[in-house]
């Protein structure tokens, strides 16, 4: 008898003192129901990271705003001291 039967057992017994009972169907719950968890897994085909990424998006948003998107452009600047 495995220890899993044991506490159904003792939940289901009758003769079990109510307390135990609750116990026991407490501890087997999470063998009955496991819990759910979610995850989230992004496959990017794309090679040129995320300066790729940015740039695709900037120009997804000069599209909808009704922008030519090749004709904007942005200098990078080093950081200033």
């Amino acid at each position: 008898m495995t220890a899993y039967e044991v506490l159904l057992q003792q939940a289901n017994d009758p003769r079990v003192q109510p307390h135990l009972r609750q116990r026991a169907a407490e501890a087997a719950v999470p063998y009955e129901r496991p819990k759910l968890s979610a995850t989230v897994q992004r496959i990017s085909v794309d090679h040129d990271g995320i300066a790729g990424q940015l740039e695709r998006a900037r120009r997804r948003l000069a599209l909808a705003n009704g922008e030519d998107a090749a004709a904007q452009d942005y200098e990078i600047c080093p950081p200033s001291d």
